[in-house]
Formats: structure tokens, C-alpha cells, sequence
């Protein structure tokens, strides 16, 4: 799904042509491709559902009235910017649900009240180094995470040379605790999930740093390295 931005020749479109749909929705136009009717079964989609399920079962029926109102209230408070420089305002339960699917990549205690702010360092720049054999792979930072946020590392399947990089494609590989400084060692993970190093692949890994107590998010950091 992609979001679009009209210009004044054409001001909307909506409908299908070929396979792509035009529609429009809360935060703006967008396209996507036609949906086929499938529903896949794999455990880390069911593991999505099934918290975003509890999530909404969480806000409809165990957070008060007054929590669901300063949710509101404070939503209309947290700018966001799209991919158009367009600010926009998640609803309540938007931002209720994203904070704590925030939270929830870190193993983190979720939240019913709304924190003050979502704050969050940076690990301002990465490093990726593969060295040995069998290879190993390294992350490193120029900053470490304060005393309360966790680095959360995820990573895309190997590509080859002149492969492009799809940052959606990125799946998570590893978290650690709070506080703790690179360097970050993710070999048993990264190829626990898309098998052994084999030389000439591209290897791209993203690092952020991930608040426990707000579920604030920094600005990612990209880093890639071919395997020797």
C-alpha cells in the first residue's frame, strides 16, 4: 500500500484499473494492489492477531472511560508525519494500540494510561561487520541506548550483489535488555532465521532504540556489509 499525493490537474481517484485499487481513508489517498482472498495461517501472523485482538478487547473493556478520553485528548497532541511531509493525528485508540505494539517488540509492560511523551534516543549511525569463520555478524553504534530503552535489531534475507534493499521486508532478529551498550551480536539469531552466511551475500540490518516506559520510538539507523 502506498499513500498519494494529488496535484491540482487531478484532485481524487477511486476505484480499480488493472490490479491496483485508488481509495481514500482517515490519514489520506493510497493504492494498493488488488487483494486476493487468502488468509494466511503463519505463527507470527496469528501471534499480530491475536494481540492486536487483546488490545482491542483491552480498550473496550478494561481501560475506564476517563483513560479512553486522555487517550483521545492526548492523541490530538502527537503530530506524525507521513511520507509527504503531512503532519496528521492517530485517533485514541490508534495511538493506544501503537504505543503498545511498540512495547510489545521489546517485551515490555504495556501500557493503560497514556505516558507524557514518547521520547527516545537514537543510535545515530551503525556499523555492520562480518568477520571469521564461520562469519559473524556485529552491530555497532555510534550511540548507546539511555538506561530505559532497548535496542531492537531487525534484519532482511540475505541479498545478492545489486540486490535492492525493502525496508518493509525487515523482520525482527533480536532485542536486548535495557541500557545494554553495542557491540550487538546477532549471528545465532539472524541465521537461525534465513540459514548460513554464504560469501558474496548482501546482509542489511536496522537498529532503533525502543523506550520501555512510553513505547517511544528513535530514528533507525541502516547498516550493510557483504559476507566475505
Amino acid at each position: 500500500m502506498a499513500k498519494i499525493l494529488y496535484t491540482a490537474a487531478v484532485g481524487d481517484a477511486r476505484g480499480k484499473l488493472g490490479g491496483t485499487v485508488f481509495s481514500t481513508g482517515r490519514y489520506g489517498s493510497f493504492l494498493q494492489q488488488t487483494p486476493l482472498p487468502r488468509n494466511p495461517h503463519s505463527e507470527p501472523q496469528g501471534a499480530l492477531r491475536r494481540h492486536m485482538k487483546m488490545l482491542g478487547w483491552r480498550w473496550s473493556y478494561w481501560l475506564t472511560q476517563d483513560q479512553r478520553d486522555a487517550w483521545c485528548a492526548w492523541a490530538l497532541t502527537m503530530d506524525f508525519t507521513d511520507v509527504f511531509i503531512h503532519t496528521y493525528n492517530l485517533t485514541g485508540w490508534g495511538i493506544f494500540a501503537k504505543v503498545n505494539q511498540t512495547l510489545k517488540l521489546v517485551s515490555a509492560p504495556l501500557l493503560d494510561d497514556h505516558p507524557a511523551d514518547l521520547a527516545c534516543g537514537s543510535p545515530d549511525g551503525a556499523t555492520l561487520v562480518i568477520a571469521g569463520s564461520p562469519p559473524t555478524l556485529v552491530v555497532h553504534v555510534t550511540t548507546d541506548p539511555a538506561v530505559n530503552e532497548r535496542a531492537y535489531l531487525a534484519a532482511v534475507r540475505p541479498l545478492t550483489p545489486g540486490a535492492t534493499y525493502v525496508g518493509k521486508l525487515s523482520r525482527k532478529v533480536k532485542t536486548f535488555g535495557a541500557g545494554v551498550a553495542h557491540p550487538y551480536d546477532i549471528t545465532a539469531e539472524y541465521t537461525d532465521r534465513y540459514g548460513p552466511l554464504q560469501s558474496g551475500q548482501v546482509i542489511h540490518v536496522l537498529v532503533n532504540f525502543i523506550s520501555q516506559d512510553t513505547g517511544g520510538q528513535g530514528t533507525p539507523a541502516l547498516a550493510q556489509e557483504v559476507v566475505p
